[in-house]
């Protein structure tokens, strides 16, 4: 089977699994992503001490962190209120003319 065809499947598995159970889907497909980065992809002439080292070196762990933060930030504003009075201030400056 190819290395294409698995990992639409495992997507394909992942939606339908973060669709039945109350989990997230980003998580999942995180924890997805590095079981087939070791145990795919990376499978071939390297031991798999070499392949693990690969994985974590290709990940971006900058974007990871920026991304993490940036969720984080705006749950808090949804939290706080932040969120639903910037939608009111700008619903009312427009004088509720919403398309």
């Amino acid at each position: 089977m190819s290395i294409e065809l698995i990992t639409i499947l495992v997507l394909i598995g992942v939606f339908l699994v973060a669709t039945v159970l109350p989990v997230n889907m980003g998580a999942l497909a995180l924890v997805a992503a590095y079981v087939i980065g070791v145990y795919v992809v990376a499978e071939g002439s390297l031991g798999e001490e070499e392949n693990i080292d690969a994985v974590y070196l290709s990940f971006p762990g900058d974007l990871f962190v920026i991304l993490v933060g940036v969720t984080y930030l705006f749950a808090l504003a949804r939290d706080n209120g932040t969120v639903d009075w910037l939608v009111d201030v700008s619903v009312r400056s427009v004088r509720g003319r919403t398309p």
